[in-house]
């Protein structure tokens, strides 16, 4: 068998740790923090800082474990998944239905938009994250340091993605309609998870398996071409976008078969009450992370 690479929920999917990391600026944290010091000072009692978007907002309270649980199952989300990836969903979700009822929920539109924002967040927030680091850590200027990971990078799907960056940069007027974009996903995520009264939306991790460590910047995914980078961030892109908190936990498989992860996203500030309703899910499906947490 060829080695395999897992894929990272939150960066690029890539041959070493170090290349994954490089990429990594898409978390929710990063997106929201630079959102705040890109903008001017808000006025009034908001504060001006990344610091106050968080004060400002109460944490969700976690679910009543009396109660069964509501999530959302998106079938954009579940669609084109990989054989094997298909079983082991299909199988969660019947687990599942011991601790959650299913709300279908339609995300077409929403997953769209989300994906239209990505590449301008990207494109401004990442080189300029990656040079600054780079800078501090070889101690040269920021282009220098931006040149020399670039030509350190081996892996071919986070090599294109940075050099399409510096091929075509995100200028300042996308990058502001970007956040501008990602402000009102943000409050369409919020009521969606309200209209519905779910504690969160569920999914596959990845559409896929794990790719042999050895394949190029595209693959071959369900009988057509499909980039690696597009491919197994396709699922956790808008989470990332809107900055909702994900908890990623492996589905049991039988011995010698590559993992499948199943990903539970809940709402913005609610990372406690998101790892809450993951962990009932987890020991639902007979997940590793569940064991001994009954």
């Amino acid at each position: 068998m060829r080695g395999r690479r897992v894929p990272s929920h939150h960066g690029a999917v890539a041959q070493r740790r170090h290349d994954r990391t490089l990429l990594d600026t898409r978390h929710p944290w990063t997106v929201r923090r630079h959102s705040a010091t890109h903008h001017r000072p808000r006025q009034g009692g908001h504060g001006e800082d990344a610091r106050t978007e968080l004060a400002g907002h109460a944490a969700v309270p976690g679910p009543d474990p009396s109660r069964r649980l509501r999530l959302g199952i998106s079938a954009e989300l579940a669609a084109q998944l990989q054989p094997h990836t298909e079983r082991s969903w299909d199988r969660a979700v019947q687990a599942l239905a011991a601790v959650a009822d299913p709300v279908s929920v339609d995300l077409r539109e929403f997953l769209s938009r989300a994906r239209s924002v990505t590449a301008d967040l990207m494109g401004w927030e990442t080189p300029r994250l990656l040079a600054a680091a780079a800078a501090e850590a070889f101690g040269v200027e920021p282009s220098e340091g931006l040149r020399r990971l670039r030509a350190g990078v081996q892996t071919p799907d986070v090599r294109a993605v940075l050099e399409g960056m510096a091929e075509a940069p995100v200028t300042a007027d996308a990058y502001a309609s970007a956040q501008f974009a990602v402000a009102v996903l943000r409050a369409e995520y919020d009521a969606l998870l309200r209209e519905h009264e779910l504690d969160g939306l569920i999914f596959p991790t990845t559409p896929a398996a794990a790719p042999p460590i050895d394949v190029g910047a595209v693959i071959t995914h369900c009988g057509a071409p499909a980039a690696v980078f597009d491919l197994y961030t396709r699922n956790t892109e808008h989470g990332t976008v809107v900055g909702a908190p994900m908890v990623t936990f492996p589905l049991p498989v039988a011995e010698g078969e590559l993992p499948v992860g199943v990903t539970l996203q809940g709402a913005r500030f609610g990372d406690a009450a998101a790892l809450q309703a993951a962990l009932r899910c987890a020991i639902a499906v007979g997940s590793p992370a569940g064991r001994g947490a009954h």
